[in-house]
């Protein structure tokens, strides 16, 4: 159900309550229904805005006017406020952007088993994933074992890669996005059913399992307008101290910018050399791994979302690496990879722990800025203003470096108690398309002379020069 049809629930509801409305206001809502025009598939979000406010204010008046509350009206309506609000509070960099667009669709069905009600807030699938947000109160917390079995499209069990992310917001909700990959190739137009059996709710302090059955379904359209698919054949190669990378396709979306290449690497970079089972408790390993880099012509790296891959025996492993969106008009990307080498020590159990220590320098909170801070080999930030308010902190920055995705939360504000006042990616905007500069909200904060600046002194990766491969593509945004 997308968001056209939340009049259609609150009828439904409505209906389906013990109570009975009065004649006159039943009248009136059923000429309101009537008079509700045919919605596109994509609206934009003013449309989107004025028609649920309109009929949440008729029933409202025609409701309240009677002296009558239903408590069916009531669940439904108390969620208004927080709907459409998944993607924005908690979604990704090129999720984001899509939500301002208008580009996702805002489905509002709520489910209840068990006493705990979840709502399939947000929706959107460009090709390249599946992003799915969901709201549930904030005391509960979604057992989601892994995405075998918990996406159906039109009927059918997904095999997908997933990940997650959580978030409070407002009135005691939180907001939770799944987002799903798969080789598969989805339909244009399918059924999503996402279903789940089993929650975690918190209270005082306590975790009480509850097993349950949540499903929630919805229509999905996938998203065409600007997706640009280009393939390479034969494809792009780089080959270099026995790794070899073959790029076989990129795709550009509003929300994704997708690289798609097949991998061929020397064994010190896998993870399965050895039996993690079978390493003492103590012992130390070194794990080498690759990582990618994506920039674009103007210089700025592309914000990494995820990676996947597959391989079959004898075969070259396929992978997926996926990064935000491109904001500006670009005549290349070039694809950079990264090599990190990471000491862990062994827990004997199969687990490992790092070793490593970051290293924190610390500054005193300046009275006027711009100030700036040296963020080891890795680069600079700059702070550019601070503003205290009543409520909240405004703080706006800047990082210039080598890792500007690591180097733009590597930093926090502390008292001379040892408060810290932490923030994550979510409570950051950027504010500039041709920097890496942001605004980030902090909590209410009482400026005096034992604050000071905390900034975690991060080394520079080393990149594989040899392996840097430019994508002949022209990409122009609107």
């Amino acid at each position: 159900m997308n968001e056209q049809l939340w009049d259609g629930e609150i009828k439904n509801e409505l209906e389906s309550s013990p109570f009975t409305l009065p004649a006159f206001v039943r009248d009136k809502m059923d000429d309101v229904y009537s008079r509700l025009p045919d919605y596109p598939i994509r609206s934009s979000i003013r449309i989107r805005i004025v028609w649920v406010s309109v009929c949440a204010l008729l029933l409202f008046v025609g409701i309240f006017a009677s002296g009558f509350v239903s408590p069916a009206v009531a669940k439904v309506l108390r969620q208004l406020p927080v709907i459409g609000s998944a993607f924005q509070t908690v979604g990704d960099e090129g999720i984001q952007r899509a939500s301002e667009k208008g580009l996702v669709s805002t489905v509002g069905q709520t489910v209840e088993d068990k006493g705990v009600a979840v709502t399939l807030d947000q929706v959107i699938y460009d090709g390249t994933r599946l992003s799915i947000g969901i709201l549930h109160s904030s005391d509960i917390q979604i057992s989601l074992p892994g995405a075998a079995g918990m996406i159906r499209i039109d009927g059918k069990e997904l095999n997908a890669g997933m990940g997650g992310v959580s978030k409070e917001i407002a009135n005691g909700m939180t907001a939770s996005v799944y987002k799903f990959t798969t080789e598969e190739q989805l339909p244009d137009r399918f059924m999503l059913d996402f279903h789940f059996h089993e929650v975690t709710r918190n209270k005082e302090g306590r975790s009480e399992k509850i097993a349950g059955s949540w499903w929630l379904s919805t229509p999905v359209v996938k998203l065409a307008e600007d997706v640009n698919v280009i393939p390479f054949d034969p494809p792009l190669i780089r080959e270099h101290a026995g790794i070899r990378i073959a790029v076989t396709e990129v795709t550009s979306t509003p929300l994704t910018t997708k690289v798609a290449f097949e991998l061929e690497v020397p064994d010190k970079y896998d993870y399965m050399t050895f039996n993690r089972g079978e390493v003492p408790k103590g012992e130390l390993v070194t794990t080498h791994r690759l990582d990618y880099e994506l920039v674009d012509s103007n210089g700025l790296s592309l914000e990494p979302l995820s990676g996947s891959g597959s391989q079959k025996p004898g075969e070259p492993e396929k992978r997926v690496v996926l990064f935000a969106p491109v904001t500006s008009d670009v005549k290349s990307l070039t694809l950079r990879t990264i090599e990190s080498a990471d000491k862990m020590r062994s827990q004997g159990d199969g687990s490992f722990v790092g070793v490593s220590t970051p290293e924190i320098h610390y500054a005193p909170l300046p009275i006027d800025a711009p100030f700036t801070m040296k963020q080891g080999n890795a680069g600079e930030i700059e702070f550019r203003s601070i503003r205290f308010e009543k409520d909240q902190t405004w703080i706006e920055y800047e990082v210039r470096g080598t890792e500007p995705y690591i180097q733009d939360n590597a930093w926090w504000l502390e008292n001379g108690k040892g408060d810290r006042y932490l923030f994550d990616r979510y409570d950051q905007t950027r504010i500039s398309e041709v920097s890496y500069a942001y605004r980030v909200k902090l909590p209410a904060i009482q400026p005096d002379e034992s604050l000071k600046i905390a900034v975690v002194q991060i080394d520079s990766k080393e990149r594989i020069e040899q392996l840097d491969i430019q994508l002949p593509i022209v990409i122009q945004t609107q």
